[in-house]
């Protein structure tokens, strides 16, 4: 097999769509998304700037949210019925996590198991067979 890698700015919604349109033009289909990119950060909320606050979100969170939307649809514009996409998350998306400082990490993390779930949802009640998946890490 080949392995390709693309290097852009996860959080530059224009750099998303080039991804995905240079991955289709080399392997003319996605049949697979893995969701991995995150940061992390103890600042306390009180102490965090707002634009700080907003790239942990934008990379934690929103840039799945548009790979995921782009990329459902990219699959069943070409009839992948069988896709899967999986969602890295960290345990602070499933529980009341420590350390509390860490207070927009661990809401950007809960923001990607909600909305998982809503896209499962989503996707069975279209009659999808895509599947999406959260994987849980410590």
């Amino acid at each position: 097999g080949k392995f390709y890698y693309k290097k852009f700015d996860i959080r530059n919604e224009e750099h998303i769509t080039e991804c995905i349109q240079w991955t289709i033009t080399t392997c003319g289909s996605i049949d697979v998304l893995v969701n991995n990119a995150g940061v992390y950060d103890e600042t306390e909320f009180v102490d965090e700037s707002m634009e700080h606050g907003k790239m942990i979100m934008e990379t934690n969170y929103l840039a799945g949210c548009i790979f995921t939307k782009k990329v459902i649809n990219e699959m069943k514009l070409k009839g992948i019925d069988d896709g899967h996409i999986i969602n890295i998350n960290s345990v602070a998306g499933h529980y009341r996590a420590e350390p509390i400082k860490a207070l927009i990490h661990n809401a950007s993390k809960h923001c990607v198991t909600l909305t998982t779930d809503s896209i499962r949802r989503m996707l069975v009640n279209e009659g999808s067979k895509i599947k999406i998946t959260v994987c849980k890490l410590s």
